[in-house]
């Protein structure tokens, strides 16, 4: 990710990325598939402020969570017309996030 995108997500989309709000929430991996109904991910406020003019086609984040606590996330993105992530994506991640 460009460093551009990362301050264009932190000052105008992090407050509304119903991903991110999913992790922080649950402390489970998702995608932009599992939190959002069907069709409408074009249409969220997060792919219309960030993701659309950076090419980002799809997103997902995981937990980093430290006893107990979530410290922060790890996340991915597919460029262009890669597909969207898939449950086996969504459950490697799971993995990686459960390490110790």
């Amino acid at each position: 990710m460009s460093d551009t995108f990362v301050e264009q997500y932190q000052k105008f989309s992090k407050s509304v990325d119903p991903v991110l709000q999913y992790v922080v929430q649950y402390h489970a991996p998702a995608h932009e598939e599992l939190v959002l109904p069907k069709g409408t991910w074009k249409q969220s406020e997060l792919h219309q402020r960030c993701c659309s003019t950076h090419d980002n086609e799809h997103i997902m984040a995981g937990p980093i969570v430290g006893q107990g606590q979530l410290i922060g996330t790890v996340n991915f993105v597919h460029i262009g017309h890669l597909p969207a992530f898939s449950q086996l994506d969504l459950a490697n991640l799971g993995a990686v996030c459960t390490q110790d």
